[in-house]
């Protein structure tokens, strides 16, 4: 943790507490990674099946008591086993591999369980407020590190500048990795139908993805990916704040220097060198046998063999941490000078290769033979790179005089062929929502033709479709994909009142064509022939 002068309690930058955390995650075990996606899987899966059975089941209203309480008990199981995976973090930090008791760890996992489920309501709540959003996330987050109610509001409370620059990372994270997981799973259909020919509903209809389910499945994927950084990155957050009363980042580095021997024998030989007059008096501090050994060396080459060694790689802990050239910057500042310096640097590089180019042109140009024997010396260069400047010059100009040649002559051409849309086959296994893009009458020609090939069942649902199509075009009907028939059997009373009778015919079809395509009566010709009088009956009446 860095030290500040004049500071009781110095805050670590955000950068640097996100920075740790994952190296955090890179080198914990991957029983910890495995503890979180252990509960939040479940969770995930449970909540998205939860969404579509609740949206799409016509006997949802029997079972949503059941389901509700399957996906309360799937969250605490997920806070749980999240508790774990930030106390195993913790632990990692601190260095002390020691788990708790077991009395420990049920009070532990009872505390989140009474505490967490509370972060339902709380949280939207300071996130339709704005301002306490930040010590509110920090307290639930330190409340699973911690298990300790009181410590969590301490640690909430501790550097809220840093808390909400890390929130706003985080923030920044979630959205562009959720725009890479809905830009993944968007272009997953159409990659299958490219490299593997096989053709869905969503290469078809590709708006038919944008959906609760769509976007609810790509909020899953990304708190699956972003979880365990915000869960590493309050770890060490706590980390730090408990260090400023006990000295724990202390003993973690003197943990980590007891175990590395390493370490340990550079100290030893600083120190053996240091004494420099003492039983190793022959040997010089840099680890090379002078010329004339003597047991008093001057002062100036002391001091030169020690700065050669501390400058050694292994003694770089040992180097007090150096001040940042611009302390009073904030993160913004210092991404933007950042990037500055990038792309000076890549400017100067470019013109450096240019330059580079230049002189290698001007280097060939110069061995060139003169009349006389010599070598080209003086102006010939010159005229070698002014010819190729001359040659590149006038292949531009080439180049852009037949551009504009081309699009004078494309402009005044008078024969221009206007591309006709040929008329795709409808396809009977669309959905109702989108009857209303083709004509009736393209549907009645697909049901003719789906008649001669003995497909009856296929041709009773064309011709229900051509009904749908006709009624929609004449404004009777708005067709969508969550309506039942009932829906627009009602639709069509209230819309057709005061005018032709459209509402028996139509229920009439409704009729045969449910007990076909989802009953288990089997599609016959008089089948056909009654929905087409239905139609042809629909038809005239619409005219009318």
């Amino acid at each position: 943790m860095r030290r500040g002068s004049g500071r009781a309690a110095p805050s670590p930058g955000a950068i640097e507490v996100l920075d740790e955390a994952f190296h955090l995650l890179r080198t914990a075990p991957a029983g910890v990674l495995l503890s979180f996606y252990a509960g939040s899987v479940p969770f995930v899966l449970g909540f998205l099946f939860f969404w579509m059975d609740m949206g799409r089941s016509a006997l949802a209203r029997r079972h949503v008591a059941e389901d509700a309480l399957l996906l309360a008990v799937l969250y605490v199981w997920m806070k749980s086993w999240q508790a774990v995976c930030a106390r195993a973090l913790r632990r990692r930090l601190a260095g002390r591999p020691e788990p708790l008791p077991p009395s420990g760890w049920a009070r532990h996992l009872l505390t989140q369980a009474a505490l967490q489920p509370t972060s339902l309501f709380v949280l939207p709540f300071a996130g339709f407020i704005l301002l306490p959003y930040g010590w509110a996330y920090a307290f639930y987050q330190s409340l699973a590190v911690t298990g300790d109610s009181a410590a969590a509001r301490r640690h909430a409370a501790l550097w809220p500048r840093q808390n909400h620059a890390i929130l706003l990372i985080l923030f920044l994270l979630g959205y562009f990795v959720f725009l890479n997981v809905s830009a993944a799973i968007f272009m997953t259909p159409f990659l299958l139908r490219t490299l593997f020919g096989i053709e869905t509903a969503f290469s078809r209809s590709p708006a038919a993805l944008f959906n609760t389910t769509f976007f609810l499945i790509a909020w899953g994927l990304t708190y699956l990916a972003v979880g365990p950084v915000a869960k590493a990155a309050y770890a060490v957050r706590c980390f730090h704040g408990d260090s400023l009363t006990t000295g724990e980042d202390l003993r973690s580095d003197l943990r980590s220097v007891s175990k590395a021997p390493r370490r340990a024998a550079a100290i030893i030989l600083l120190l053996l060198a240091l004494d420099a007059g003492g039983f190793a008096s022959g040997w010089s501090v840099a680890g090379t046998v002078p010329a004339a050994p003597s047991r008093n060396l001057p002062a100036d080459e002391i001091d030169r063999a020690i700065r050669q060694v501390i400058r050694r790689r292994e003694f770089d802990w040992r180097r007090p941490e150096a001040p940042l050239p611009d302390e009073k910057k904030g993160i913004l500042a210092r991404f933007f000078d950042d990037v500055a310096d990038t792309t000076l640097t890549a400017l100067k590089s470019f013109f450096g290769w240019i330059a580079d180019l230049m002189e290698r042109l001007v280097r060939l140009a110069g061995r060139r033979a003169r009349p006389d024997g010599r070598t080209g010396e003086g102006m010939g260069w010159l005229t070698s790179v002014q010819g190729l400047l001359a040659i590149l010059l006038a292949a531009v100009a080439c180049a852009a005089a037949l551009f504009f040649w081309r699009s004078r002559r494309r402009a005044a051409s008078p024969d221009v062929t206007i591309a006709e849309a040929v008329p795709a086959i409808p396809d009977v296994s669309v959905d109702d929502g989108s009857a209303a893009d083709v004509p009736a009458e393209r549907w009645i020609d697909l049901a003719r033709e789906l008649s001669r090939q003995g497909d009856l069942r296929a041709a009773v649902r064309a011709l229900y479709l051509a009904c749908l199509s006709l009624l929609a075009a004449r404004g009777l009907l708005t067709l969508a994909r969550f309506k039942s028939n009932r829906d627009y059997q009602a639709e069509l009373r209230r819309r057709g009142r005061g005018g032709p009778d459209l509402g028996a015919p139509f229920a009439d079809s409704v009729t045969q064509f449910e007990r076909v395509w989802y009953g288990r009566h089997e599609a016959t010709v008089e089948t056909v022939r009654i929905v087409t009088a239905n139609l042809q009956r629909m038809q005239a009446h619409a005219q009318e």
